[in-house]
């Protein structure tokens, strides 16, 4: 277990021993708490432990399987004091394998930023360009545009390419007319089908290159001034915009350059 300026209660560690005794490929269990906040966690599919899967290993806590750590060689030192070594982590564990995720039902308090202070930011900054120089596929944000509002209604070819998706690391921004529910992984967000959610989200790269949106997929259906204004948006910011059928072809989206 891995804990900084944290504590865990006695519950909360019987269940994340637990989601181990529950899914033997699951290699390293996250709790919940404020740094969640932002997500309403009961809207996400529970895979066999109770747990929420995820392929972003934060790791200010978590419990993991000791000889899986040393088998993959532990934190890399590359990343000095912190910061991306939890993530870099995470990606390696996905390489070879194994799941990681979050228990809803496990709460910690994380006191951000306690660590490092004022250095967090310039740690942050080099390690990040560290971590996305080795996985350049985690720089992924699509944005989905779709008039049904569940999962299984994409097809599987679909949902096998957000898939690839979500294991290289990246982002799914998807936009429904409804919220949807049974959601499977914490790096599929999901918000209303409208010009203020589309914007917002295409905004959020602004300041950082990583969160810029890199192709746009939408379904034929999607009222035309949104499916305009996105075209017109992606030829502009020289965007992949795909009909979903298009998109479901794909072996593997555009790498970010």
């Amino acid at each position: 277990m891995t804990l900084r300026s944290n504590t865990i209660s006695c519950p909360s560690s019987a269940l994340l021993c637990s989601a181990f005794d529950a899914d033997p490929k699951l290699a390293a269990i996250v709790p919940a708490g404020n740094s969640y906040d932002n997500f309403d966690l009961g809207r996400y599919a529970l895979y066999p432990g109770n747990y929420i899967r995820t392929y972003y290993l934060r790791g200010h806590a978590f419990l993991i399987r000791r000889d899986i750590f040393l088998a993959i060689g532990g934190f890399d030192p590359i990343f000095g004091r912190g910061y991306y070594e939890d993530i870099d982590l995470g990606r390696r564990l996905d390489l070879n394998g194994w799941r990681f995720g979050v228990h809803p039902e496990a709460h910690i308090h994380h006191k951000k930023g306690g660590s490092f202070g004022d250095d967090r930011f310039p740690l942050s900054r080099h390690n990040r360009a560290v971590y996305l120089s080795r996985y350049p596929k985690a720089q992924q944000n699509l944005l989905l545009l779709t008039t049904n509002c569940a999962l299984t209604d994409l097809g599987e070819e679909l949902i096998s390419t957000i898939d690839q998706v979500l294991h290289d690391g990246g982002y799914v921004h998807w936009l429904t007319p409804a919220r949807s529910s049974r959601l499977t992984s914490l790096q599929i967000y999901n918000h209303d089908l409208n010009l203020y959610s589309a914007v917002r989200i295409l905004l959020r790269g602004w300041k950082r290159a990583d969160r810029q949106v890199t192709e746009i997929w939408i379904a034929p259906e999607t009222p035309f001034f949104l499916r305009t204004l996105l075209t017109a948006w992606g030829k502009w910011q020289n965007l992949k915009v795909l009909l979903l059928k298009q998109a479901a072809k794909l072996d593997s989206v555009t790498e970010p350059g």
